[in-house]
């Protein structure tokens, strides 16, 4: 696995959890991932529909979704050949060892070719892999060019896909401070601070920043009220 950008990161992510759904369609764990990972790339319209599908349909939390799926005994067995695979794949992915992840990923296919579990692992691998190419890049053109808001924006960004909020909003802040009218800025920064909605206060800062990214630019009404229904 070389080097790979953040947009081809998240498109075979999104196939990789795509490809868990019609595996399992009635396992809820895919769903959920697909669904975090359009809302932080804002896909707000597929992550809308998305939701509806989950709330409307019972969806279940199966201990094993690879070992549930109906099927011939011999797809329990092949379950059970991939899954010391699919454990190293997991200790790998938590260091940031992509390749190794990867590469066990790929193995744990091999024994279960319909193994849910390494498509879900799978999708992971591309979002953390490109996320991290992405921040070192941005972390460069900072480097390179301090007073660019640009850069900073896509690296808070980049931290808040990876749920490091405080790198996000750190980011995010300055810069809006090298541009005070930096509307994208301004919604970024509210998005984060809606995923921090164990605090009201959290909340309260989240409604601010996004109502001030939509009166510098009301195109972004559609974004801004999609975050503020599932706030409140």
């Amino acid at each position: 696995m070389g080097v790979i950008n953040e947009d081809v990161a998240f498109r075979e992510a999104v196939k990789s959890y795509q490809k868990a759904i019609y595996l399992n369609p009635g396992y809820k764990k895919p769903y959920q991932y697909l669904y975090q990972a359009y809302l932080s790339n804002s896909q707000f319209v597929d992550g809308q529909a998305l939701l509806e599908v989950i709330n409307k349909d019972e969806k279940s939390d199966v201990e094993d979704p690879d070992e549930d799926m109906v099927g011939p005994e011999s797809q329990s067995k092949s379950a059970r050949k991939a899954k010391p695979f699919i454990k190293k794949a997991k200790q790998e992915l938590e260091k940031a060892n992509y390749q190794q992840a990867m590469d066990n990923i790929e193995k744990a296919l091999t024994k279960n070719a319909k193994s849910v579990k390494a498509y879900m692992l799978l999708g992971r691998v591309y979002e953390e892999k490109g996320l991290d190419e992405a921040i070192k890049d941005f972390t460069k053109a900072i480097k390179l060019s301090p007073k660019y808001p640009e850069a900073y924006n896509n690296l808070g960004e980049s931290y808040k896909r990876q749920k490091k909020y405080d790198l996000a909003i750190e980011n995010l802040k300055q810069a809006i401070a090298l541009k005070p009218n930096y509307a994208l800025a301004y919604y970024n920064l509210g998005h984060t601070y809606s995923l921090l909605k164990d605090d009201k206060a959290n909340i309260e800062i989240a409604k601010e920043n996004l109502q001030k990214a939509y009166e510098i630019d009301p195109a972004l009404k559609e974004k801004v009220e999609f975050i503020l229904k599932i706030i409140y």
